[in-house]
């Protein structure tokens, strides 16, 4: 089961990083959207800098999940652990204006399609969490 979470592991790295890389490469769509966003005007920053957050949140998370899945205590103190997946639910709720707006256009072509990519995205996000908060709390618990 372990080879599974490790496997689980390098395919939310993976998205990690390729979601910074997007972010901050010129020709991506993400980023086009927000330098449109933000030439219309200047508080437009604002959903810019939360989704930066919010790709900054993921990849510290990163830490406390490869914890769980070795087994050895995170870096991070459990009060840190707890406001981080605090502050991630909620940046990935509300903050992140470029996914939602394209889950929009998904679901105005085919609402269908557009359930089953929530449905993906879920799958590759929830176990994180999970994780996460397991981990926490029982790290809590134990020290």
């Amino acid at each position: 089961m372990k080879w599974l979470w490790y496997f689980y592991f390098y395919v939310f790295f993976t998205f990690a990083v390729f979601s910074v890389l997007e972010f901050f490469k010129a020709d991506a769509a993400i980023h086009i959207y927000y330098r449109f966003l933000t030439a219309y005007h200047f508080s437009f920053l604002i959903p810019y800098f939360l989704n930066l957050l919010a790709i900054i949140a993921t990849l510290i998370s990163l830490e406390p999940l490869h914890a769980y899945i070795a087994g050895r205590p995170t870096s991070f103190s459990p009060d840190f652990c707890r406001w981080l997946l605090m502050v991630r639910a909620g940046l990935d709720l509300g903050g992140r204006s470029y996914s939602v707006k394209t889950l929009q256009a998904i679901y105005y072509h085919d609402p269908l399609v557009m359930w089953i990519v929530v449905g993906f995205m879920f799958l590759l996000i929830a176990p994180s969490y999970w994780a996460q908060a397991r981990y926490t709390f029982r790290w809590e618990k134990n020290h």
